[in-house]
């Protein structure tokens, strides 16, 4: 036998193995993905068969988000700030404009000689003075809150100033959750007060009761905020107590794996039941409607939400424990401590750069996401012409698609065994493409660009598959990134991170659509408040963080 002939089968021998090693290694990868998705399964399964036993404390975690998403996606995202502008424009003088009777669907069309106001699709609510189309008179001032304002700006200055009270309420006594028992005791609190303040909408009966709409709302909204700082400030402790997690010596993959978990099925159930919420809000609305009932409605469906809030959060109080922190602060203190605890983490999440670079993308992207969405629902409402109940079937599908999301992106991350960066700059790209959207409908010819009803469908399919991967991979990263000890304050901040960035994206793409009446061009700042965020988001070393504050060992 030659010396050739042998290299040609030593070379065939050696081929052979690698094809064999690369159908091996496949095989493997297969049968771990199996094996992921079966512990998955397997999980739910044993958190829910142990929901009385072992497992009790993290379902009564799951439940509280499944108990207060109904106020979340349905009462304050759609039907707070409906029936806020609804009262305030039964008290306007500017009614005597009319409704053209028939509406139009697109322009031109022939509504006869009296002037009247309708909605033509891709160009908004225009005023017909009898021979043409012309914008629409600007309102006349109706009621005062913070100043006088029309019914357009009242529910957004409302909701403006619930944020910023949000902040303070956050700074104030978001901390004091680390001390005694206050993690569970400010969260039934919270709840309490604020299920209450959505169940008392049901009695603003009068539209001249619009200041207590007003507060009603702003305090709901601070207590939902400040709640989900103490229930947030539960998971890196459920974590360390969970089984597989101990098993392991705290190792950063299992408990990787088990935060993302058990934040993935926290947003499920509340995807889940703020899906139920939102179907009954719009069967409500289209069997009770609005109309000659002050606005019962959206007043019911409000309730509703409040009632389902503190209902099943009685659940999570009863078997969720205290986790007791460190001593109570001095009854002198009680106000001071969150501010001086407030500006010590600022000063400790400074000296860990990683939790700091995380905190800077956070600011701004979070506020980014939140904004496309706001002004996705602008534009349907408002260029689109689309009713309250047709908006109530968008945030449908969103809420459907949400969990879907959730599941899709864990099982990608799974898959290929991507850190949680990178499943967040991936529900990050989702939100680009909208952005970019948006821009194309800055071309006049272009017959898309947010200029077609069909496109707010695609719309909430798109933020829909993107909003849970991206809330739940943030909540686990930043989890892994908080000193031990001290989750409470960490995720007081990361409140204030996320509600504090909430004025900036609305006040930046407002001023763009005052001085150009262009709302579409508010996506091209969007687009870059996406892209640099990620792009430092991308620069964070997840290990080395958690090394830093003290989770993992090395």
């Amino acid at each position: 036998m030659s010396a050739s002939q042998d290299n040609s089968d030593e070379a065939s021998e050696l081929e052979m193995a690698q094809i064999s090693q690369h159908f091996s290694e496949s095989a493997d990868k297969n049968l771990l993905e199996e094996q992921k998705e079966q512990n998955f399964l397997s999980r739910l399964r044993y958190e829910w068969e142990k929901r009385r036993g072992e497992s009790s404390e993290r379902v009564a975690w799951y439940v509280n988000d499944w108990a207060n998403s109904v106020y979340a996606s349905t009462s304050i995202s759609l039907f707070i700030p409906i029936f806020l502008s609804g009262i305030a424009e039964q008290l306007s003088n500017s009614k005597s404009i009319a409704t053209c009777d028939p509406s139009c669907d697109s322009a031109p069309c022939i509504l006869g000689k009296e002037p009247c106001k309708t909605c033509v699709i891709g160009k908004g609510m225009v005023y017909w003075n009898g021979t043409s189309f012309t914008r629409l008179p600007a309102p006349q001032q109706s009621v005062h809150f913070l100043g006088e304002v029309d019914s357009f700006t009242f529910p957004t200055r409302v909701l403006s100033f619930s944020v910023i009270a949000q902040c303070l309420f956050f700074i104030t006594f978001g901390a004091l959750a680390d001390y005694g028992k206050n993690r569970k005791l400010g969260l039934i609190l919270c709840t309490a007060i604020g299920s209450l303040s959505c169940m008392l909408f049901l009695f603003v009966t009068d539209p001249h009761l619009y200041p207590l709409a007003a507060w009603l709302t702003i305090i709901s909204n601070i207590c939902f905020g400040l709640s989900v700082v103490y229930y947030n400030a539960f998971l890196p402790i459920l974590v360390s107590f969970h089984p597989e997690v101990t098993s392991m010596s705290n190792s950063m993959e299992k408990i990787d794996e088990i935060e993302n978990f058990m934040s993935t099925v926290g947003f499920m159930f509340g995807y889940i039941a703020g899906f139920l919420g939102a179907v009954f809000g719009v069967v409500l609305q289209a069997v009770v409607g609005n109309e000659d009932n002050n606005r019962l409605g959206d007043r019911v469906t409000i309730f509703f939400a409040g009632l389902w809030w503190g209902g099943w959060s009685l659940w999570t109080f009863y078997y969720l424990g205290a986790h007791p922190g460190k001593r109570r602060p001095k009854l002198s203190e009680f106000v001071t401590v969150g501010w001086a605890s407030t500006f010590s983490t600022i000063r400790h999440a400074a000296s860990y750069p990683e939790t700091m670079k995380f905190f800077i993308a956070y600011f701004f992207y979070s506020d980014a996401y939140t904004t496309v969405s706001s002004v996705g629902v602008l534009v349907m409402q408002q260029k689109l012409c689309m009713s309250s109940t047709a908006l109530g079937v968008v945030i449908l599908e969103v809420l459907l698609l949400a969990s879907f999301g959730n599941l899709l992106l864990l099982k990608i991350q799974w898959r290929f065994k991507l850190e949680s960066k990178v499943i967040i700059c991936i529900a990050l790209a989702g939100y680009l493409f909208l952005c970019l959207v948006g821009i194309i409908g800055l071309i006049p010819s272009s017959p898309v660009g947010l200029k077609q009803r069909a496109e707010a469908f695609l719309f909430g399919a798109v933020h829909g598959l993107m909003i849970g991967p991206v809330q739940s991979f943030s909540r686990t990263m930043f989890a892994d990134l908080t000193v031990p000890g001290k989750e409470a304050e960490f995720f007081a901040l990361f409140e204030i991170t996320d509600k504090g960035s909430s004025w900036l994206g609305p006040l930046v793409v407002g001023e763009i659509y005052r001085r150009t009446s262009t709302i579409n061009l508010g996506f091209v700042y969007l687009s870059f408040m996406i892209l640099l965020p990620a792009c430092v988001l991308l620069s964070v070393n997840h290990r080395k963080g958690m090394i830093d504050v003290g989770r993992i060992l090395h």
